[in-house]
């Protein structure tokens, strides 16, 4: 058999399963239409911008052959929240100033955004010079590093505490809020966004301080390193991964966020718990509770009611009356504000007490309810006076019915997840307030962001079944059916998790949770705990990995698991479903040929060099493929040559070794041949026996018949002398 036919591989040719999994792949490729900048992601990928770890150059390790990031010289002042800066030297070029991000091995990170920052350069954002993995001797593993232009002025924030820099609010417009615009425009116009811009994110592109830029935004999830005052309400009441791509909208909010923590020179309300942070929002408004109290302009008072209204406007509560970066740009360029459309914090006209709080505002008892599911559920399910209030608060009947629905369900569906107190409170929450996060099981996050809320649950391994649960109850779909704008982006939204739930619900290797883990998250390196010192992110990474792994695991086991094949089907472009097929056979032969078939592939197809300590890993699993053979002979002859193969550490050649067509043929022919002459010897056997038997009943019955004979003829002889005798 040649190398080639693995390409169509005669392993169990059955194509039953051959639509299902097709419907599978085409899904997988929609599903990529979704991520952050997925086709960027793509296209470095294709530029080999990520095949390259790192090299060895006069005993030190650098990136690309040319930059070398310095462990024992941190950067602590250019820190972000989840990655740690450090010096960086150019060895093509020394008067290049550098400084790389060492990222969190388990984080994704925005390797869409990176490409995308690269290749459109914007001036009032921090330049990426270049990112790869390299392993990082502190950690003792393998993490992505960005490098970075090093900003000379310093973090903005910082240089206006120390007093080094005096921002007035007439400088707002031009230095901080110009700049950032410019950025939110072009942000706008690609159909992306920033979701990183804060106070102290903030740096001066020089050391004479006259212009800033955004600090980095790759190296974490979207959202992920903000504090929650920076977050719209909705995103604020996030897990920080669940908080999601968002929109220019977002980012907007951001902007007039930052804008007050510049002018004050900190967080205003730091000093609360972040559930106390949330409530004071929902109950007052976000401008309000942030900064309502506080005096933003440190100059005249006419300076700080200049900066009044545009922080309103950028930080309204409703999106649709929130500004736009047109409005700001109109703003700087005339100094007139546009008029703000006044907030509307929905309350209740009578008090409901639960667990000994009273509430007015439904949206606050609706951030509680899940801090305790089990009384909340018992509320729902059992308070006459809570449905009562929620008539009163909520105004609107539909809800009301909605709520009555959900109720019904659970008494219903008992025993099934819609009766559960997680899934009732989830409903419920999302009934009384729509625009909030979906809340489930201690899961928190909007549509955009399920997906980094998968990986991260995945690679901390507690809530990925959770995660899970949410596809398969539709729970997503559900709030989905609640939101009442944007129909149109929302269809999108609500095909996505139908072709997510499908995959979740196939639960064989290359498919399940695991398969909509990597389909759906390009950025993130395989979790599989075989290389959990490594980081294998493309394709070519993984069989080099998987053969490096081979000195540190036990080689009793499949060098394989349901991350890894998750990842294979995930990240590689040819059609291996006849390889999955077969390793998701329950026999063990077909299982394991089915593994060696597919690495197989891989290393033919990726053109990967002999890996000789994973075909010694594999060759030592073979004992059930080589065991199907049923000629003895023939499998004596195997064991004897598959040392010399291991060796080669060629895993086509042990395939064309393990299941050889022709082989395979001959032995099944000899089989059939042997079977059938050994029933014709048993026939003969039974024909012969049934012949002794007759031969032995016969000579039964004569011996029988002789015996009669004689016995007669001897009475005759007896009655004859009796005769005699009495005659005489």
């Amino acid at each position: 058999m040649s190398v080639q036919s693995l390409e169509s591989s005669k392993i169990d040719q059955e194509t039953s399963s051959t639509t299902e999994t097709s419907e599978e792949e085409a899904d997988s490729h929609e599903l990529a239409e979704d991520i952050d900048s997925q086709e960027i992601v793509e296209e470095q990928l294709e530029a080999n911008n990520l095949l390259v770890h790192e090299q060895e150059t006069d005993g030190e390790t650098l990136i690309r052959g040319r930059y070398f990031v310095d462990s024992s010289s941190p950067l602590p002042e250019l820190d972000s929240p989840t990655a740690k800066a450090y010096i960086v030297e150019d060895r093509l070029d020394t008067e290049n100033q550098l400084f790389g991000l060492v990222c969190t091995p388990d984080l994704p990170t925005r390797l869409g955004t990176m490409g995308y920052l690269k290749r459109n350069s914007i001036s009032s954002v921090m330049t990426i010079t270049d990112w790869a993995p390299l392993y990082w001797p502190p950690l003792s593993r393998t993490t992505m590093i960005v490098i970075f232009k090093k900003p000379l002025g310093g973090r903005v924030l910082d240089r206006i505490k120390s007093k080094e820099y005096v921002l007035s609010g007439y400088d707002v417009p031009l230095k901080i809020a110009q700049p950032i615009t410019l950025c939110l425009e072009k942000l706008h116009a690609d159909e992306t966004s920033y979701r990183a811009i804060r106070a102290e994110n903030l740096f001066f592109l020089t050391e004479k301080m006259d212009s800033i830029v955004l600090g980095e935004n790759v190296t974490s999830p979207p959202g992920f390193d903000q504090d929650s005052i920076y977050e719209p309400i909705e995103r604020a009441m996030c897990q920080p991964e669940g908080r999601g791509m968002g929109s220019t909208s977002d980012d907007i909010f951001a902007l007039g966020v930052t804008i007050g923590v510049l002018m004050t020179g900190k967080n205003p309300i730091d000093r609360l718990e972040y559930e106390e942070q949330i409530r004071a929002r929902l109950a007052q408004g976000s401008y309000n509770a942030i900064f309502g109290s506080i005096n933003l302009g440190e100059g005249a008072k006419e300076i700080s009611l200049a900066l009044v209204a545009p922080i309103r406007g950028m930080m309204h509560d409703d999106p649709l009356s929130r500004w736009t970066w047109e409005d700001i740009a109109n703003w700087i360029e005339t100094r007139q504000p546009k008029q703000n459309v006044p907030e509307v914090v929905l309350k209740a006209q009578t008090i409901f007490t639960h667990n000994k709080t009273d509430y007015v505002n439904p949206r606050i008892l609706a951030f509680d309810f899940p801090r305790n599911v089990s009384e909340a559920s018992d509320t729902i399910r059992n308070d006459k006076a809570f449905l009562k209030w929620l008539e009163h608060s909520l105004h609107d009947q539909e809800k009301i019915d909605a709520v009555n629905n959900v109720i019904q369900s659970a008494t219903f569906h008992r025993e099934g997840h819609q009766g559960s107190d997680d899934y009732v409170v989830s409903k419920v929450c999302s009934i009384i307030d729509p625009t909030a996060p979906i809340r489930y099981k201690g899961l928190s996050f909007l549509p955009d962001g399920f997906t980094y809320t998968l990986a991260i649950a995945a690679a901390r391994k507690n809530k990925f079944l959770v995660a899970g649960e949410v596809l398969i109850h539709d729970i997503v779909t559900g709030w989905l059916d609640l939101q009442e704008h944007q129909p149109s982006k929302i269809q999108p939204i609500r095909n996505k998790f139908t072709r997510l739930k499908k995959m979740a619900l196939t639960n064989k290797l290359g498919s399940g949770l695991e398969r909509a883990l990597y389909e759906t998250n390009p950025s993130l390196r395989c979790l599989s705990p075989y290389f959990s010192s490594d980081y294998v992110i493309v394709i070519q990474h993984l069989l080099p990995a998987l053969n490096a792994a081979a000195s540190v695991s036990d080689t009793q086991l499949k060098p394989v698991d349901r991350h890894i094949i998750a990842f294979i089907a995930a990240r590689f472009d040819q059609d291996i479903r006849q390889h999955l097929k077969a390793l998701n056979s329950f026999e063990d032969a077909k299982s394991i040929i089915g593994l060696l078939s597919l690495l197989a592939f891989l290393q033919l197809k990726l053109e990967e060099s002999e890996l000789l300590a994973l075909s010694s890993w594999i060759g030592g699993l073979l004992g059930p493929a080589i065991e199907s053979y049923h000629n003895q002979h023939t499998q004596v002859r195997i064991k004897k040559k598959l040392p010399q193969l291991v060796r080669l550490g060629s895993l086509s050649e042990l395939f064309d070794l393990i299941d050889d067509p022709e082989l395979r043929q001959k032995d099944q022919e000899e089989y059939i041949n042997a079977k059938l002459e050994w029933e014709a010897a048993e026939k003969e056997i039974k024909k012969i026996e049934t012949s002794r038997e007759e031969n032995t009943l016969n000579e039964e019955s004569t011996g029988k018949q002789v015996a009669a004979m004689i016995s007669i003829s001897l009475g005759l002889v007896f009655v004859t002398i009796i005769l005699i005798l009495q005659i005489l």
